[in-house]
């Protein structure tokens, strides 16, 4: 029985529609700011499914019929992420975007704090810090690829999602170095006796959507809403440098051993 609905349930206590759509609280009168939030909603939730699928297989990580149905779970969530942001493209005028943009101030998509835990869910650590010296063992938070990067811009977006999650970065983080996807498939990929191919091409391509495909569909638009319109601020929102940051000389990769075809069969 889900709590606060009642024994004859109906589809909108269920669903909870009414609670649902008072999300979406647009702070200006362009109709395009709507599917703008719409679309981040949308993915905040892909991300939370995601990170139960993970959590699934963290659970059941010896028993390779987890990691099948876990992995061909992410690879469609991920599939569906990318193509979200089709919503923005089809729905959003550029001239409404650089009006409403303005009023977010330091708001930023970078401030996902679901998407930056699906990082450290997926790989592990030393992926995650590129930049660190390989014969250092000791990580932190501060040496995450995407804090050096935004870091140096010294845009306040950054600074106020590190207040607001740095504890629980710093817990997830700390489990990151315990487990993660990753490391839990170098240790069991041994016990994958009838669907080895599948499971590790499955987590390939769900690389690939997350750290090649989703990141181009985002440059995409930044070039579209951004950079191609000579009014705009050529900054993203949050005043950040989004052309470094969705460099794919960044690309992050999630499973370095299984990044070519060779890792299958």
């Amino acid at each position: 029985m889900t709590p606060g609905v009642s024994t004859e349930a109906t589809y909108w206590d269920y669903i909870g529609v009414e609670k649902l759509l008072s999300l979406v609280c647009p702070v200006s009168n362009f109709p395009s700011e709507r599917p703008f939030i719409v679309c981040h909603q949308i993915t905040e939730l892909l991300l939370h499914l995601m990170l139960k699928e993970i959590e699934a297989i963290h659970d059941g990580e010896r028993i390779e019929e987890v990691w099948l149905h876990g992995t061909r779970k992410l690879l469609a969530l991920s599939r569906l992420l990318t193509k979200v942001f089709s919503i923005v493209i089809d729905c959003v005028k550029i001239e409404e975007f650089s009006e409403f943009r303005k009023l977010l101030k330091n708001a930023s998509g970078f401030q996902s704090f679901s998407f930056r835990k699906l990082e450290l869910k997926s790989t592990s650590v030393e992926q995650l810090c590129p930049h660190k010296k390989a014969e250092i063992s000791e990580y932190f938070v501060s040496d995450l690829y995407w804090v050096t990067l935004l870091s140096a811009d010294n845009s306040p977006m950054i600074s106020s999602f590190l207040e607001k999650y740095r504890s629980d970065l710093d817990g997830v983080f700390q489990e990151s170095r315990k487990w993660c996807l990753n490391s839990a498939l170098i240790r069991c990929r041994i016990l994958f006796h009838n669907h080895h191919d599948e499971i590790i091409r499955n987590l390939r391509q769900y690389d690939t959507e997350i750290n090649l495909k989703w990141r181009d569909s985002h440059r995409v638009i930044a070039q579209r809403y951004i950079d191609a319109n000579p009014t705009a601020d050529k900054q993203s929102t949050g005043q950040t440098s989004w052309k470094k940051y969705l460099s794919p000389l960044h690309r992050v990769v999630f499973f370095p051993d299984c990044a070519d075809a060779n890792c299958i069969g």
